[in-house]
């Protein structure tokens, strides 16, 4: 077993676990995060558990955990991945993200100190399934917006090549181009059409 955290939570994970997992504290040890899951499950690793602290940020995180799940050599893995994102509380995106697009179900998350060893006992002893994440896959976090103004739809054609868990998006309307960060997570296989609704500041574009 290994633990991706950080020396300050550590105690959070031991009592929850059996003999001596690896435990991971260096950043550079973990990164990148997909060299690292598939090299566990090269050796034969059963279970990761990825604390959200440890990672510099959490797209390093994230595009490790999807780029593991989509790689043709590791998709098939049996490494079980269980995330810790004890801060998060739903609606989330990161959480929606990792629950809808992602697949897993075995996350930690809206509690501290003790209550993180108590989920994960209750995760190891019994892996959580797709029903008892609803409640994270329903919960969307709204889109921040600049100023007031009409709304516009934007389409792509395949938006899983520029929209990241916490990636921005940039559209260009007439002559002017405006960047906003979007909350929506459009991770599927092969074309896909998504609408994203922006507020735009009409008076700003027009001045422009």
């Amino acid at each position: 077993m290994t633990i991706m955290t950080t020396p300050e939570r550590a105690d959070f994970f031991r009592p929850a676990l059996e003999g001596n997992p690896h435990l991971v504290f260096d950043q550079n040890e973990s990164f990148p995060l997909f060299d690292t899951l598939a090299n566990i499950s090269i050796a034969g690793g059963s279970i990761v558990i990825l604390d959200e602290a440890h990672f510099v940020t959490v797209d390093v995180m994230t595009e490790g955990i999807r780029r593991f799940l989509d790689d043709p050599e590791t998709a098939e893995s049996s490494v079980r991945l269980i995330v810790v994102a004890s801060s998060r509380r739903p609606p989330d995106p990161i959480l929606h993200f990792l629950v809808t697009y992602c697949d897993i179900y075995d996350i930690i998350y809206d509690c501290a100190g003790a209550e993180i060893t108590t989920a994960l006992i209750r995760l190891l002893d019994k892996p959580a399934t797709r029903f008892d994440t609803l409640d994270l896959r329903m919960g969307r976090a709204e889109m921040p917006v600049r100023g007031e103004g009409e709304e516009a739809v934007v389409e792509a054609e395949n938006p899983r090549d520029s929209v990241s868990p916490s990636g921005a998006v940039t559209v260009e309307l007439g002559d002017t181009e405006t960047q906003h960060q979007t909350l929506s997570f459009p991770v599927t296989d092969g074309p896909t059409r998504l609408n994203i609704t922006l507020k735009i500041d009409v008076s700003e574009a027009e001045d422009s």
